[in-house]
């Protein structure tokens, strides 16, 4: 008997340490794929600089969401100031705000730009401050894929699976190009997943403190987040206050010592009001209801897109944005059209691979011990899907696939997980699955590697009218520019350019993303076929 226990505990461990291996396997092949697909550019350029093509149009800065974002984050850093000098605010256009007081701020919330400061800083100590601050989101993003590993396994997905589930998000769908560029979207999924997590992992004081301060935090980086994270936020609620039904009567019960957990939504509200009143000229003035300054003129004259004349005082009288009116039910059909179906933004055209994810929500919500867990990722799907869809403006702008679905990719990233997991000994399944996923591969690395400004469907004739050619707004447009204008990636604009053409590059990311899934699949399969064999 001694025997065979010392064999066992030596097993356990042997398996311990391999599954610690295969942790680490995937973390590197994470990082490596993600950082040579990071777009930017050497260098520590000036403002005056930023506001050239090479870094705009032509360059990382390429859309006003990652412009305005970086114009906050330079204006911190360089000028030690919210507000900003002419240059940063020719940057930030057409996304510019106005502040009361007639000086220029941004018009997105201030967490993102402060989160990646730190890896501004060090980018600009080795030569490449844009870089660096990039970096910091696809820092995010592999936190993000690893978040969605663990807690898929949490939820009683296989090892194999739950790292598929995770490759799936991260490079499947459009999570991969706003994971190589300056965008919200990773800090928002990165505070719901730990938040998710924290849950599933803990019951504790802590734990629900930290859910909470991730709550509030999400707030400042997007916020919509408010919404977002409701689902969630219910089912933590649950462990402070729970209500039974018995006799027919509801009797409510409160842990009283949970309580004080509520004062970690004051600290990171407390930062984010005092920016709203120290930038926006008051607490609950959020920066996107400001007057948007589209145009600067040469003399520092602003036209908007809101006033016909802006005032210093900033008030624009009947027009003024309000936060909830960038909402509209009107809206919801054309939006639900857009995120799933369209062409120019549509999951089934982007990421088809991720619908394979509601099979393993379904699965997850007939276990009654996962029932409430399932509802809040059945419930943050929806509430994603359909506050976005009543958005003024679904398409994201000029935008890579639908940036706004990225939350949701990550819940059925867990859901692929475990789907994979519960049909794992059916070869059909998987065959099917792999096929639909090398598409989402192949169309998302094409996206990473080349431009994030695909213009909307409706556009098209306009742009059409002044380019004087035939517009493509699909991924097709990203082809025609890997062929036209190369690459984005930083690392194949350094060196890799010198060993490959931008279409060779983009083949070897391609086949690297399609070897690293085969073996997982082939892992799920063979676990599947051996127990199989046992029956």
């Amino acid at each position: 008997m001694k025997k065979k226990f010392l064999t066992f505990k030596r097993s356990d461990r042997t398996n311990a340490n391999r599954r610690r291996g295969g942790v680490w396997m995937l973390g590197i092949f994470f990082v490596v794929i993600l950082a040579i697909s990071l777009r930017g550019l050497p260098g520590n350029p000036t403002a005056d600089m930023l506001n050239a093509d090479q870094w705009k149009q032509s360059g990382p800065l390429e859309l006003s969401p990652e412009r305005g974002r970086f114009a906050l984050l330079y204006s911190v850093v360089e000028d030690h100031s919210f507000f900003f000098s002419l240059p940063v605010a020719r940057l930030a256009t057409p996304d510019l705000g106005l502040a009361s007081d007639g000086r220029y701020v941004s018009l997105f919330a201030p967490t993102v730009s402060l989160m990646v400061l730190p890896g501004y800083v060090v980018g600009k100590w080795l030569g490449a401050s844009q870089v660096g601050a990039f970096a910091m989101i696809a820092l995010f993003a592999l936190l993000n894929a690893l978040l969605v590993r663990s807690i898929a396994l949490r939820l009683g997905a296989r090892s194999s699976a739950a790292s598929l589930g995770a490759v799936t998000f991260l490079f499947g769908t459009p999570a991969f190009a706003y994971g190589t560029t300056l965008y919200q979207h990773h800090v928002s999924v990165f505070l719901f997943l730990v938040s998710l997590f924290l849950f599933l992992r803990w019951n504790g004081w802590w734990s629900l403190a930290g859910i909470w301060f991730c709550m509030a935090l999400s707030v400042s980086v997007d916020n919509p987040n408010f919404f977002l994270l409701a689902p969630l936020g219910i089912l933590a609620l649950s462990r402070v206050i729970s209500i039974t039904a018995s006799d027919g009567k509801a009797r409510v019960s409160l842990r009283p010592f949970l309580v004080p957990t509520f004062f970690m939504l004051l600290v990171p509200m407390a930062g984010f009001l005092w920016y709203n009143a120290t930038v926006n000229g008051g607490a609950l003035k959020l920066s996107g209801t400001l007057p948007s300054v589209t145009t600067l003129s040469v003399d520092g004259q602003a036209t908007s897109r809101d006033l016909t004349n802006i005032s210093i005082d900033g008030d624009d009288g009947d027009k003024a944005k309000t936060a909830v009116g960038f909402f509209q039910t009107r809206d919801l059909l054309r939006g639900l059209s857009s995120h799933l179906v369209s062409p120019d933004r549509g999951v089934l055209v982007y990421a088809p691979v991720i619908f394979f994810g509601i099979f393993g929500l379904v699965a997850l919500a007939r276990r009654e011990q996962d029932f409430a867990v399932a509802n809040v990722l059945v419930g943050t799907v929806v509430v994603n899907l359909l506050l976005y869809s009543m958005w003024g403006d679904p398409w994201g702008g000029w935008a890579f696939g639908s940036r706004y679905l990225i939350p949701s990719y990550a819940v059925l990233g867990i859901g692929i997980g475990v789907a994979l997991s519960e049909w794992r000994k059916n070869i059909f399944f998987l065959g099917v699955f792999f096929v639909v996923l090398a598409y989402s591969l192949s169309v998302n690395t094409l996206g990473a590697l080349t431009s994030n400004a695909n213009p909307p469907e409706h556009e098209v004739l306009a742009i059409e009218a002044l380019s004087r050619k035939v517009e493509k707004y699909t991924p097709e447009r990203n082809w025609d520019y890997l062929h036209e204008n190369g690459s984005k990636s930083f690392v194949y604009q350094m060196w890799g350019h010198r060993y490959f053409s931008a279409e060779q590059y983009y083949w070897l990311v391609v086949a690297a993303l399609l070897s690293g899934s085969g073996v997982l699949l082939v892992g799920i399969g063979h676990e599947g076929f051996l127990e199989k064999k046992r029956v």
